[in-house]
């Protein structure tokens, strides 16, 4: 069986009693996905991305403007009360 190459993924991997707290999961884009959790004190929310590379940066720079700008506005559209996590490979 021919698969396809895959070039970006985010995810999450959930196990056991940690399924009972998930508020919600929310892929974003190929780059990025958003997992929400309930706690004791304060809920928390889970950003997983995967940041373009410095080539790409080199050889579309709007695009990677476009990624941080989307990153942002999911960190901003966060609310208040929720604990930020933000993961991932972010390196350029």
């Amino acid at each position: 069986m021919k698969t396809a190459k895959r070039q970006h993924g985010t995810g999450f991997l959930i196990t056991g009693c940690a399924t009972k707290c998930i508020l919600g999961v929310e892929p974003i884009n190929e780059r990025m996905c958003k997992l929400r959790i309930e706690g004791k004190f304060y809920n928390t929310t889970v950003i997983s991305v995967y940041a373009p590379t410095e080539d790409e940066n080199k050889r579309n720079a709007e695009y990677v403007d476009r990624f941080y700008k989307k990153l942002s506005d999911v960190c901003d559209k966060t609310p208040r009360n929720f604990a930020v996590i933000l993961l991932g490979d972010l390196m350029q």
